[in-house]
């Protein structure tokens, strides 16, 4: 085995009336991959709840309420998910192009043995609740977060050849969850006829606080170390009071549409900013004013983790026939979609692309929001990482509708399956039905990178379900 975990748990429950309850945990964790001295780490954690619907003075306060409680909790949860051998110095081995049979052997990573426990700190505080006695029911939690010593693959710089995983920096998480729960209509009518609805809404503020502490000149440094070497391809940092998954790009402010407005657009001394650059060439921003455009005007332009997420789900009823269904989505994400690359340029040549590479700008097309084509793209319209491949990949997505019909009537018609309360139902299923997005994309639910990845799949499905 590579690596092994070994934990030891620990936990005391008191609960009172039915009204107050109290947990405490402790855990003491052992992971076999950090060195000596770093192996092992205490999680302790607490949590109380508060039943207020339990006690005499709450009674018919709030009309029709049926349930409430108050609940809060803190504790510590630790992560080790680290590369193989990580605290150890590895040697790889090879071959020489020229000669196959000319072995050589190399260094091929760093030991770090100060490498340990990543741990985070929660504080939550909720509240449970019911209406009509369990009509309308839910649960509201407010929660804070902080990651210390985050386990990060740093980039050393160029000359050394090498990369280091270490444990650096704080990561902060704000938030709060919603769940709601409704019995519109109970099934108690003639028809039998039941509707329930569900929703779920999540919203979260991550920022990172700390990376690798103060330089000399007591200014905390970004992490851009993989948003500068392959343009569009790593256009993603770490960025001090920012989100994790950073979009690290230029700005673009459009497209160049004559040589008047290319010769206009100097700096300070009249230089031209951009000198290489032709009509139907992207403009970037001189973001820091240095009167050219370099990997130095990057700037954070979003993040690919959500600002919120939610779904909401509905089912119903109706004698022998049953239907559900589930909408999800998410809400202020951004997605490099880096396909575009591929689909609507001319640099790489021979292979099919987007029929919306036929709209590229031209002089009799200047209205187009996509780059001339050229081959060799002196001005980098392709090949710089831009806001131009960054997408807002909200989206609201139909994930799954269920309809079924109930045959264990007839199916119970022999005794012997109606003593057995054996059950009999026939179903259709469709999944990834529908998607509402802006996104240009095959699939917004990307994870922020999108190189052409494949989307989601829609499934129809027909079937039956037999309980013997």
């Amino acid at each position: 085995k590579e690596w092994q975990n070994v934990g030891y748990m620990a936990r005391v429950n008191y609960n009172y009336a039915n009204k107050y309850y109290l947990t405490a945990n402790f855990r003491r964790d052992g992971f076999s991959g950090f060195a000596k001295g770093s192996k092992w780490a205490n999680f302790p954690g607490v949590s109380a709840a508060w039943t207020l619907s339990q006690e005499d003075f709450m009674q018919n306060v709030i009309p029709g309420l049926s349930f409430l409680k108050l609940r809060g909790s803190y504790g510590l949860t630790g992560n080790q998910s680290i590369e193989a051998y990580a605290t150890l110095a590895t040697v790889a081995s090879g071959y020489t192009w020229y000669d196959a049979s000319s072995l050589y052997i190399y260094q091929n990573s760093l030991a770090n043995e100060e490498l340990t426990w990543a741990t985070t700190k929660t504080g939550n505080f909720g509240l449970d609740f019911g209406f009509l006695d369990g009509r309308i029911s839910g649960s509201i939690d407010v929660y804070k977060s902080k990651t210390n010593d985050m386990l990060l693959n740093r980039s050393l710089p160029y000359m050394t050849g090498f990369s280091k995983q270490v444990n650096v920096g704080e990561v902060m998480n704000r938030g709060v969850e919603l769940a709601l729960n409704t019995i519109n209509i109970n099934g108690d009518g003639k028809d039998n006829f039941r509707w329930e609805s569900g929703l779920t809404f999540y919203r979260n503020k991550n920022k990172i606080v700390h990376l690798f502490g103060k330089d000399a000149n007591g200014k905390e440094a970004n992490d851009t170390g993989n948003a500068t070497t392959n343009g569009y391809e790593t256009a993603r940092a770490l960025v001090i009071g920012e989100s994790i998954n950073a979009a690290w790009d230029l700005k673009m402010l459009g497209i160049f549409q004559s040589q008047a407005e290319i010769d206009n657009y100097v700096d300070a001394n009249g230089n031209k900013i951009q000198p290489d650059a032709v009509p139907g060439d992207i403009k970037f921003l001189d973001y820091n004013g240095d009167g050219k455009i370099t990997d130095a005007d990057r700037q954070y332009m979003g993040s690919a983790t959500p600002k919120t997420t939610f779904a909401f789900t509905l089912g119903m009823t109706w004698k022998k026939l049953s239907f559900s269904a589930m909408f999800q989505g998410v809400g202020g994400a951004k997605a490099l979609y880096v396909g575009k690359y591929m689909l609507l340029s001319d640099v790489e040549g021979n292979f099919n692309r987007s029929s919306e590479i036929l709209n590229a700008w031209s002089p009799t097309n200047t209205g187009s929001d996509i780059p001339r084509l050229s081959k060799n793209d002196p001005n980098g319209n392709f090949t710089t990482a831009s806001d131009w491949y960054l997408e807002n990949a909200s989206y609201l997505r139909l994930k799954n509708v269920t309809l079924s019909y109930d045959l264990s009537d007839v199916f119970r018609k022999w005794s012997h399956l109606n003593d057995r309360n054996s059950r009999l139902s026939v179903y259709f299923s469709g999944e990834n039905l529908a998607t509402i997005t802006g996104y240009s994309g095959m699939d917004p639910e990307c994870g922020g990178w999108d190189a052409l990845k494949y989307p989601v799949s829609r499934v129809l499905s027909v079937g039956v379900k037999l309980t013997y």
